[in-house]
């Protein structure tokens, strides 16, 4: 598939491609799905669960368009069919891969589940690849993420303000309260503050989320040249447009947001994050990365007896999250070590847990807070090395393209890896692996263009 340089940018097709494109990106935040079943652990679990998400159907129009597009050009003659290069060697993983998923999903006592999972890891891969080959609009996609999550950020700021997150069935939020058992607080010797959700179902996944949104402004954006800012990123919604004020605006925002998400993973990911635009962009990513840290600075000062909290492994809410995040690691090792070889299968180890384990209350169960170890339960040692073959075929590639340095900007999304579940266990963290995947290859793609513009 060709280049969106290649592409022609008139004609209603395109322009309809380009306005489903900052539509995909602009609701993928929002957590809108249909719910076909239940979990077979409690009706109000969301492992097992099985759902229609809105942007899977957006997606699902990418996909036949995409198809529908080669079967004309095929029939007139126009594709050409080119050498197997290593820029194609991780698609054969990626086969392997979900090949892998769909076999041990049938041979599951519950086969849709595992499907299910199989399905999302096949869209991430179709983002990521729609976003390298141009098939999304770049610049519609860039569009579609910052106005997304600008609507996202304002809404944890006001989650954040008032201390209540309203629910609501089309946006797929549930209500919270920092009264209520279950919500994500953080306590102090005086109160109980509600973390900022967003519109996802965990503050950490919020956070994930702001490091890209961040990542995308900082790393393609000049502050130090008006003239010089990529048009994707000029202005947001048609306000101040052409202008420094909309980057430096939309810098703020995502950094006061993902301030009081309070998410120690996002946090530690950012830091990272900026560390590798400053080695990339340098004094290019100087004033933003300033004005980065001077917001969360600030934002956590004036709630510093909530932030120092967040760090004291004495308080009670927190020293007893260490405990069940350590206490997960150690129950998913002991699980893989009963199926070592093929694993339980795909989205089958908190079924599994919860068949091993009856008298363990369904709000309490979790999935190990570690990706490796989860998919090395799910996948077993066979599925687990299809996927580190798979991702080092990616990753050659994208070395190959823009020199093993480049590799840093997968630094955050690694570190995200490190010390949580969704981005493996969840419709949302799975999708954000592949914008992460997607948005880094076009990057890389477009150094030699990026650093000829910066030298001249």
């Amino acid at each position: 598939m060709p280049h969106s340089g290649q592409h022609e940018q008139t004609g209603w097709v395109y322009k309809t491609r380009v306005a489903l494109t900052v539509l995909f990106f602009g609701i993928l935040p929002w957590q809108t799905r249909w719910i076909y079943r239940a979990s077979p652990i409690h009706p109000d679990a969301e492992w097992g669960r099985l759902s229609l998400y809105a942007s899977e159907l957006l997606l699902a129009v990418f996909l036949i368009g995409a198809l529908v597009r080669w079967f004309v050009q095929w029939r007139r003659g126009a594709v050409r069919w080119q050498t197997f290069t290593r820029e194609r060697w991780w698609l054969v993983g990626a086969l392997a891969v979900l090949l892998y998923g769909v076999l041990r999903s049938v041979l599951n006592d519950d086969s849709s589940a595992g499907l299910q999972h199989t399905w999302w890891i096949l869209e991430a891969i179709l983002v990521a690849i729609f976003l390298h080959t141009g098939w999304f609009p770049w610049r519609a996609a860039v569009r579609g993420v910052i106005v997304g999550l600008s609507i996202a950020a304002v809404f944890g700021i006001y989650q954040a303000m008032v201390q209540y997150v309203p629910g609501s069935t089309w946006f797929g939020s549930a209500e919270h309260r920092p009264e209520w058992g279950g919500s994500s607080v953080v306590e102090t010797a005086e109160t109980r503050f509600l973390r900022a959700y967003g519109p996802f179902p965990h503050p950490n996944i919020f956070g994930g989320y702001l490091v890209l949104a961040l990542i995308l402004v900082i790393a393609r954006a000049d502050f130090n040249r008006p003239e010089a800012i990529p048009s994707e990123l000029r202005g947001l919604s048609g306000l101040l447009r052409r202008s420094q004020g909309s980057l430096l605006a939309m810098t703020i925002l995502f950094s006061i947001a993902l301030a009081l998400s309070f998410s120690r993973s996002a946090w530690i990911a950012w830091i990272v994050a900026m560390f590798v635009a400053m080695a990339w962009r340098k004094k290019h990513a100087l004033f933003p990365v300033v004005v980065s840290v001077l917001t969360m600075g600030v934002v956590l000062g004036a709630l510093w007896p909530v932030t120092i909290t967040r760090f004291d492994r004495t308080a009670r809410l927190e020293s007893r999250a260490i405990e069940e995040r350590t206490a997960s690691i150690a129950d998913g090792i002991a699980a893989w070590k009963q199926t070592p070889w093929f694993g339980v299968g795909p989205a089958q180890y908190m079924n599994t847990f919860f068949v091993q384990h009856p008298d363990t209350p369904w709000w309490q169960l979790a999935p190990p807070h570690n990706v490796f170890i989860l998919m090395l339960v799910e996948y077993g040692v066979t599925g687990a090395l299809l996927v580190i073959v798979m991702d080092v075929l990616f990753l050659w590639y994208l070395a190959w393209r823009g020199g093993s340095r480049a590799l840093l900007w997968f630094l955050p999304l690694v570190l995200l890896m490190q010390f949580d579940h969704y981005l493996w266990s969840l419709y949302s963290g799975v999708m954000l692996v592949g914008l992460y995947a997607g948005f880094c290859a076009h990057f890389i793609h477009t150094l030699p263009t990026l650093r000829a513009h910066e030298s001249s």
